[in-house]
């Protein structure tokens, strides 16, 4: 894992969000708001900073998934790479399948990754806090 600055940690999240015509304005939020928009922005940035998450050739984030001790297979084995690419209709469609906002919120994640919904399951908390602070900051400034 390739650790970078906050400095560049902050360009390529500023990047990212430019790639998703997303473009968020502090002073037009309210202070929950705005408070909210930090905190993602922290868990993504230090991802990024960490090298967690990396920023692919076409300006999509990746997510070097942490190694998950599998109970079914009663070992260790690595989840490997989710690439967040910029979601279609069929994203917001998929939250409807989900029954409570963790389950819709998941549904969109692996409609965004184009992955199956049962990875999300096993991931470690601090990947899927990576997962969530991303789709978050989709769903609340599209």
């Amino acid at each position: 894992m390739n650790k970078i600055s906050a400095s560049q940690a902050k360009e390529e999240f500023e990047a990212w969000l430019e790639l998703m015509d997303m473009h968020p304005d502090p002073a037009r939020m309210d202070p929950d708001s705005l408070s909210g928009f930090r905190d993602l922005s922290t868990t993504i940035t230090r991802a990024l900073e960490q090298g967690h998450l990396v920023t692919n050739a076409e300006g999509n984030f990746e997510l070097q998934l942490k190694t998950q001790k599998a109970a079914k297979d009663g070992g260790n084995r690595s989840l490997g790479t989710l690439v967040f690419y910029e979601p279609s209709g069929l994203a917001a469609r998929q939250m409807d399948k989900g029954k409570g906002d963790m389950a819709k919120l998941y549904q969109f994640a692996a409609a965004m990754t184009k992955s199956d919904p049962a990875l999300l399951d096993e991931m470690l908390e601090r990947d899927l806090r990576v997962v969530r602070a991303i789709v978050q900051i989709f769903l609340a400034l599209k």
